[in-house]
């Protein structure tokens, strides 16, 4: 019995079909890996500040190539507590884009880890110097000045965190407790009941213990 050649025709069609969309494909996927930035699996919560809350810090931002492999690496580095490494990365990145407010961000949340208070807070500085409305930036001001006692200082910068966020619940806890040291009683209560109905629970026990003085001292 004779073969037919042309019978063979449509099985040829099929398998140069198969082998373009293959190819296709794969030029797409390295197109893709070339020209979008997807952090690999290990750092796959590179948005968070896991110390804090959690804020989508490095979205908001496009630094140039050089700098985001600094600052990736950084935060990988940092993450495992590999915290001199990772200052070395966010110096690197501060060098190669000094306009890049995560940079200073970043190499400030470092220099809090090590202790560094009074660099940290030059680096939140140069932070909202370059981006005035960056949030998480005046909330570590806020927080290294109220440990400093400087209240008023503390007090500019939360007022500014919940003018750009108004569900910020830290913001209302600590600005209850900065409230509270400058002998704004009321207010602070306010603040920490606002915290708790936020679920903040620090905010809620600073709020009963706070309306526990505060009944007190309307009784005496």
């Amino acid at each position: 019995m004779q073969n037919n050649s042309r019978d063979y025709i449509p099985y040829v069609v099929l398998a140069i079909a198969v082998v373009v969309l293959v190819v296709s494909g794969i030029f797409t996927v390295l197109h893709l890996k070339r020209s979008v930035f997807v952090p690999e699996t290990e750092i796959s919560k590179w948005f968070e500040d896991l110390e804090r809350q959690g804020e989508d810090l490095l979205a908001r931002f496009s630094p140039a190539p050089q700098a985001k492999t600094h600052l990736r690496k950084g935060y990988k580095l940092y993450t495992k507590d590999r915290l001199n490494e990772a200052l070395d990365e966010f110096e690197k990145a501060v060098r190669s884009e000094p306009s890049n407010p995560e940079a200073y961000y970043w190499r400030g949340r470092v220099l809090i880890r090590l202790k560094q208070y009074d660099k940290a807070l030059e680096d939140f500085q140069r932070a909202i110097g370059v981006k005035s409305n960056y949030r998480e930036a005046h909330d570590n001001l806020a927080w290294l000045y109220e440990s400093k006692k400087n209240y008023d200082q503390a007090l500019f910068h939360l007022n500014k965190s919940l003018q750009l966020r108004e569900d910020n619940a830290w913001a209302y806890y600590h600005r209850a407790m900065v409230l509270y040291s400058k002998g704004e009683t009321e207010k602070a209560l306010q603040d920490a009941k606002k915290a708790c109905e936020l679920k903040n629970q620090d905010g809620c026990r600073l709020y009963e213990e706070l309306k526990r003085r505060y009944d007190k001292a309307g009784r005496s």
